[in-house]
């Protein structure tokens, strides 16, 4: 897909949540939104337009769990640019529509913690939040 049908698929993504008043749900709506209508075109990303950006020698590792990879797309849109407590996450993911046990998000949050995807903040001493490097 190139940079103008891009552009046009955010600008129609943006006319369709425009109507939305509660500026919490907005942004959530419009990922929404870019991804219906991504999915329909037929020249969307794929993934060798990805690997244009991964550095050489450092392919990524394919992620086999559903609440992994849902918490990696939220880092991606920068969600953890704040800290974050793993409750935190585990409403996000269910506002997005996304319904994972808890301790299945406080342990995939460990693993990407481990990983060196995500960083681990203590807080009191049993406390973590989580955060981008």
């Amino acid at each position: 897909m190139d940079n103008s049908k891009f552009l046009e698929a955010c600008q129609a993504a943006k006319e369709a949540v425009s109507s939305i008043q509660d500026a919490t749900y907005r942004p959530v709506a419009y990922g929404v939104a870019l991804r219906a209508i991504l999915a329909e075109s037929p020249t969307a990303f794929t993934t060798n337009s990805l690997s244009a950006s991964t550095p050489p020698g450092n392919v990524p590792k394919e992620v086999k769990s559903d609440t992994k990879r849902r918490i990696l797309e939220l880092k991606g849109e920068g969600y953890f640019s704040d800290p974050k407590l793993p409750k935190e996450v585990h409403s996000e993911l269910r506002v997005r529509g996304f319904h994972h046990n808890p301790s299945d998000v406080r342990m995939a949050l460990l693993r990407l913690a481990q990983d060196k995807t995500l960083r681990r903040l203590s807080e009191n001493g049993n406390r973590f939040r989580y955060a981008q490097l």
